[in-house]
């Protein structure tokens, strides 16, 4: 398996909409909004840059809709952190797992369908979870500033493609 790898902490998994859309293939740390999730609505089957789509790679984090890490890595690095209670503390498990010389990848070999927030709701329809999830993001800014300004993975050249985000 991929988190047989040396070095590899955190293995995450392309999420795909009901639509044949991609949700998830990685996460973006620097994005214009705070952390985006790289081809965004791409159509299943297509390749991405340079093949991308069809490597397992290195990424800034991954969703935890569905990631894989050892049971010892999740509880040294803290766990979830409870201060997240609902957005970015997988973005945050995935900071600290890099923090610590492990890295996060994304293979194209686990391709499942996820249904986001579908129990839940967008949380841009209510005031109350925008508020939360603002106070969520201003937090993570406030642990990890570096990895949300400059994502190392991240060719910034990539970003006036037109089927790399969001």
């Amino acid at each position: 398996s991929v988190l047989s790898i040396p070095g590899v902490g955190i293995v995450g998994a392309q999420l795909l909409y009901p639509d044949g859309t991609i949700q998830h293939a990685g996460v973006l740390a620097s994005g214009q909004n705070g952390p985006e999730h790289l081809y965004y609505r791409v159509r299943d089957g297509e390749r991405g840059i340079h093949d991308d789509l069809l490597l397992i790679r290195n990424v800034a984090a991954v969703t935890g809709a569905c990631l894989l890490i050892s049971s010892k890595l999740f509880w040294s690095l803290g766990a979830l952190p409870e201060s997240l209670a609902v957005a970015y503390n997988d973005i945050a498990l995935c900071f600290a797992a890099t923090s610590i010389d492990q890295r996060v990848v994304v293979t194209p070999h686990a391709r499942l369908y996820h249904y986001e927030s579908v129990t839940r709701g967008p949380d841009d329809l209510n005031r109350r979870r925008r508020l939360r999830q603002d106070r969520e993001a201003r937090l993570l800014t406030a642990l990890y500033p570096n990895l949300l300004q400059d994502d190392p993975y991240f060719n910034p050249n990539y970003a006036r493609h037109r089927n790399y985000l969001f």
